[in-house]
């Protein structure tokens, strides 16, 4: 069977990393890349999400269905056979201290760009397999409704879970829901979580700094909208702005500003492709 550049490309997000004991000066290669495809069992090829739960499987989010990887078989879970909100467009998926997986779904028109409301959330049960709508889960006494729940991109080392709401509000849940912050009229894009633990919130021109009790530590404006945002070392931060053919990244040390970060080849600037997600990771041998 034939595979376009398109599917091929989707089915790189099922890449299954082998990690592999190594010297950087000895070892030929880093990692060992395998591909699934259908044939392995993969119910659909255009997939959505993908998560490896604490048990160490991989759940897979497909337009037909969610799909769990044990390294060598694929188990299918289906809205006819276990109550999914719906078979498609599965956008994250997250897992809390009980080992049940959060299923946020989204509209499938929104692409890939920032997400709004979400159009439903289930509580999937890997042990029976079954899913329960949010609202009925918590019996309808959670303080806001599934409906109300704006998709966040988390970044967060000890993998909380962070929800958001349309009314600008910023939850934690430890098994109880812990309102955190509240900024009116906001819909947060991005959280992540720097190396002393603060919370930098993300929307549309806007990074935000709170700490655990929701004190706004700083604010900055950046001149476009940014697509991303990840905490470094040292309490570095970096945020990257997608322009119409290439990417820019700003970096902000711990006690500096947000400046533009020029990457350089040969001593010349680089230019990232727009096509491409960005992430800087820096070490003390460089930048990657």
């Amino acid at each position: 069977m034939k595979y376009s550049y398109y599917q091929l490309k989707i089915c790189l997000l099922l890449i299954h990393f082998l990690l592999i004991p190594f010297s950087l000066f000895s070892q030929e290669h880093l990692f060992e890349a395998k591909l699934l495809t259908p044939e392995d069992g993969l119910a659909n090829l255009s997939t959505t999400s993908i998560f490896k739960s604490r048990d160490g499987f991989m759940w897979i989010g497909t337009q037909y269905g969610l799909n769990r990887y044990d390294g060598h078989n694929f188990k299918l879970y289906t809205k006819e056979a276990n109550g999914l909100f719906d078979n498609k467009d599965i956008r994250r998926i997250d897992e809390d201290r009980q080992g049940n997986l959060w299923l946020y779904y989204t509209p499938h028109e929104v692409g890939w760009g920032p997400y709004r409301e979400i159009e439903g959330l289930d509580i999937f049960n890997p042990q029976t397999g079954l899913a329960t709508p949010f609202d009925i889960f918590f019996a309808h006494k959670t303080p806001f409704k599934a409906a109300s729940i704006n998709l966040l991109r988390v970044n967060d080392p000890q993998n909380r879970q962070w929800i958001s709401t349309n009314q600008g509000e910023i939850f934690l849940y430890d098994g109880t829901f812990k309102k955190v912050f509240q900024k009116q009229g906001v819909f947060f894009q991005y959280l992540t979580i720097d190396s002393r633990d603060n919370v930098w919130l993300g929307w549309e021109k806007h990074l935000l700094c709170i700490d655990k009790s929701g004190k706004v530590l700083e604010e900055n404006a950046l001149p476009n909208d940014f697509n991303g945002v990840y905490a470094g070392q040292n309490n570095e931060m970096w945020l990257y702005i997608r322009g119409y053919k290439t990417v820019t990244i700003y970096h902000k040390t711990k006690e500096g500003t947000l400046e533009p970060f020029v990457l350089k080849r040969d001593n010349k600037p680089y230019e990232l492709l727009w096509r491409v997600n960005t992430l800087v990771y820096h070490d003390r041998k460089g930048y990657w």
